[in-house]
């Protein structure tokens, strides 16, 4: 060849000269030799500790690609949106009469908005935090409704909501997600687009008062934004297409949409929630101890039930919430409004919460302590189900999560409590289930280490319990079972 002529002609005619290029060559080609021998394992090994959660399906992929997204467990949050509510109740609001929402709407500046939002606010951090922090499932609640500060009888759009209607508009939020998404190549996002977390309801039941011409102007608006990045259910599925299959084809949004016919059309790209999620909302926060034996039983059985879900195509969600309870609400409302504590009142909601020993001088005052005081014993079932390497669902979506892939377990807004803070490894958590997934089924050499990256990283935010009856935070209550694989 013409470069092998010209090295015989080099050597040969100017071997000193040549001698110089040669021991140049070498030096290069020893250096990239040891570039080459000290490659890491995946593309993501070594990426700063910072830039793991953003990108945790794509660091792990060495060992999930092979599975299915119906194989793993996604960290998600419930009521995605609320971190951003109005003090205006919407247009046909969850939980009212639509009636009822049009008066509260209308008369909004009467109306006590910013306790309801309170009331509704289960989320911190905005949507771009929240996909940063590792959530891979959103609960996205929209609604057709006039904008706050117009009356109901101007021209109405979809925004998030939770009773109250958020700031901005659906697409808006959609917008943030699509943005991060161009940014995260490896990653996929799961969307639940419904009016309050009802999986089956349809017609005026699902969106009150809205026509399905409306409705299907929504669904392509989210279409519009997401076409070129959403599953086509033709030639894939979430239990049998692989992780490594959907990011080739670029398919990484999973879409779930109630009133699925209606909405959608019967598009390829989504699918019907009331057919293909199955959304258990057994968390209860009024028996603490009944409710971890029960959830930790669920544990144990996971893997069969998933395996017969799978079959079906069903994703297995499971909400770790928890509801205020009615003494609650009604405690916060006349502290709030007339400006003193109820004894009577205040012990009511204690008692509600049926925690040992838990004092009459503090009760949850919004949502979001509900969530925090919840989350306490979420992290014992979470923590339970991974040490005794039980199973996950497909998702989980709580309440309170942090910007570092937390949930708050501490007590927020008293700030003295050295716990104030307080959070657990959530996302780490199930990334290490993840792990520990893929590598059973699919041994690779990149296991060894990410089990030890993540957890390391749990390690920095384990499990904690203390005792602060005055909170409902026990130390040694209730009593996690112990159950065999």
């Amino acid at each position: 060849s013409k470069s092998v002529n010209s090295l015989a002609y080099c050597l040969t005619s100017y071997q000193s000269v040549c001698s110089w290029l040669s021991m140049g060559v070498l030096v290069v080609a020893l250096v990239l030799v040891a570039i080459a021998q000290a490659r890491p394992l995946h593309p993501h090994a070594g990426l700063a500790d910072e830039d793991f959660l953003p990108n945790w399906m794509g660091v792990l992929q060495p060992v999930i690609g092979n599975l299915t997204l119906l194989d793993i467990a996604l960290p998600g949050t419930h009521d995605t949106l609320t971190y951003d509510l109005s003090d205006t109740v919407a247009d046909g609001a969850n939980d009212l009469p639509p009636a009822i929402s049009w008066v509260l709407h209308e008369f909004h500046d009467l109306v006590p908005g910013g306790f309801i939002r309170m009331q509704g606010q289960t989320q911190g951090i905005n949507i771009t935090q929240q996909l940063n922090a590792g959530v891979r499932f959103l609960d996205f609640r929209t609604m057709y409704t006039a904008p706050p500060d117009d009356p109901s009888t101007d021209k109405h759009y979809w925004y998030g909501l939770h009773l109250v209607m958020t700031n901005h508009l659906a697409v808006e939020y959609w917008t943030q997600i699509r943005n991060w998404l161009d940014t995260h190549p490896t990653e996929i996002v799961v969307i639940w687009i419904s009016r309050h977390g009802d999986e089956c309801a349809v017609g005026n039941d699902q969106y009150p008062d809205v026509s399905i011409e409306i409705k299907r102007a929504m669904w392509e608006s989210f279409y519009n934004l997401f076409a070129d990045l959403l599953v086509d259910f033709r030639v894939s599925n979430t239990n049998t297409t692989s992780i490594n299959t959907l990011l080739s084809r670029k398919q990484r949004v999973v879409a779930y949409v109630a009133d699925y016919d209606n909405v959608t059309g019967g598009t390829p790209y989504a699918q019907s929630s009331c057919d293909y999620l199955e959304n258990d909302t057994g968390n209860d926060i009024t028996d603490e101890q009944k409710n971890i034996i029960k959830l930790v039983g669920l544990a144990k059985n996971a893997s069969a039930y998933k395996a017969a879900l799978k079959a079906r195509g069903r994703f297995f969600l499971q909400s770790l919430a928890g509801d205020p309870t009615d003494p609650q609400v009604r405690w916060s409302a006349v502290e709030k409004f007339l400006h003193f504590s109820n004894k009577k009142l205040l012990a009511e909601c204690v008692a509600s919460y049926h925690i040992p020993n838990m004092t009459g001088d503090w009760c949850p005052r919004t949502l979001e302590d509900c969530g925090l005081l919840t989350n306490y014993y979420n992290q014992l079932l979470l923590d339970a189900i991974i040490t005794q390497q039980l199973d996950f669902p497909n998702a989980y979506y709580l309440d309170a999560v942090t910007a570092d892939g937390l949930i708050r377990t501490g007590t927020s807004l008293i700030t003295d409590d050295p716990h104030a803070t307080t959070g657990y490894a959530y996302t780490d958590t199930l990334a290490l289930y993840n792990i520990r997934v893929g590598c059973a089924r699919f041994p690779s050499p990149a296991c060894a280490s990410l089990e030890a990256l993540v957890a390391a990283r749990r390690a920095a935010h384990p499990l904690q319990r203390w005792s602060d009856p005055s909170t409902g935070r026990l130390a040694a209550w209730p009593v996690v079972p112990t159950v065999a694989a």
